[in-house]
């Protein structure tokens, strides 16, 4: 990819993170009431072509990003991490690619909670959104989050 295509991509995918954004608060605005800022976790193979696109449109929308495992072996392991790392930081979204499953449920305790969406959902609902007009990036400062870690 050259940095013409990562910058494209990423402002599809930012402008359908916005999109899809809207929608998870408006169906749960405790989400908005977390101890943690909102956050999206992204759960995509490091080798995934949507990956850092992925990455910079949640840093377009102002979005901390949780990152989660995908190359774990021990699969059951790997779920289990996913839904403790989901249930410790609420993220109101998860961005995937269609083609993965999630490990072992990957919502967490609250299903209902988690909005799944996959990065061609994004890209398709971002270049509807971006026809109609465009959108600014986020105002983000120098002290705002840009990523929650568990090692």
């Amino acid at each position: 990819l050259t940095y013409a295509e990562v910058s494209e991509r990423s402002k599809l995918l930012s402008a359908g993170l916005e999109e899809a954004w809207c929608s998870a608060a408006g169906r749960n605005e405790a989400a908005l009431d977390r101890r943690l800022p909102r956050s999206v976790a992204i759960r995509l193979p490091r080798t995934h072509r949507d990956f850092i696109p992925a990455l910079l449109a949640a840093s377009r929308r102002g979005l901390p990003i949780v990152l989660l495992s995908t190359d774990l072996l021990d699969k059951e392991r790997e779920a289990a991490r996913e839904d403790f790392v989901i249930n410790q930081i609420c993220p109101s979204l998860l961005v995937t690619d269609a083609a993965s499953p999630c490990a072992g449920g990957g919502t967490g305790d609250d299903p209902s909670r988690l909005q799944v969406v996959s990065t061609s959902w994004l890209a398709e609902t971002g270049q509807r959104k971006l026809e109609l007009s465009s959108i600014p990036d986020a105002e983000v400062f120098p002290e705002s989050l840009l990523c929650i870690m568990f090692t």
